[in-house]
């Protein structure tokens, strides 16, 4: 499956496929971020982060650089195993950073991997709607995405 690591140069943000209905619709979530069934995200410098937003007039927050992240179509989800639709808060109260019971025992190439079979337990196994987190890190520094609904929406879980 395709995959962009921080090891390899940048792959085409587009694989040339059929798209189910499922997969369509997480990507479509994102497409103000990246085209119909891109594999990443772009990273984006501090300008280009700024340059993208729509700032109020006068608003001054502090803005870094958007990094570069692996959509779920580039890590492998399987859309059918997670509930239809998506599910939304109106904020982000909180956010965790959590390390995963698997391991460190992979390489960067295996991590995709990793993810799904963390995604398939959380479903399958736990009766979760989704992939438990909405953002992946691997050890390897390379970032993805998790729950599906849009890397820029509070996504529920």
């Amino acid at each position: 499956l395709p995959a962009v690591f921080a090891d390899t140069p940048t792959a085409a943000a587009v694989v040339p496929e059929v798209l189910t209905a499922e997969s369509a619709a997480t990507s479509a979530v994102n497409a103000e971020l990246a085209p119909l069934g891109a594999t990443i995200i772009p990273a984006l410098t501090k300008a280009e982060t700024e340059e993208s937003l729509n700032l109020a007039p006068g608003a001054k927050p502090y803005i870094g650089p958007r990094p570069k992240i692996v959509t779920r179509k580039g890590w492998g989800a399987d859309e059918r195993l997670r509930e239809r639709n998506f599910a939304y808060t109106k904020t982000v109260k909180a956010a965790f950073v959590h390390h995963s019971a698997t391991g460190n025992n992979y390489t960067c190439q295996q991590a995709p991997s990793v993810l799904r079979s963390i995604y398939r337990y959380h479903v399958k196994s736990s009766g979760w709607r989704d992939f438990g987190y909405n953002f992946a890190v691997d050890k390897c520094g390379n970032i993805y995405e998790g729950r599906a609904g849009g890397v820029s929406k509070a996504v529920l879980g």
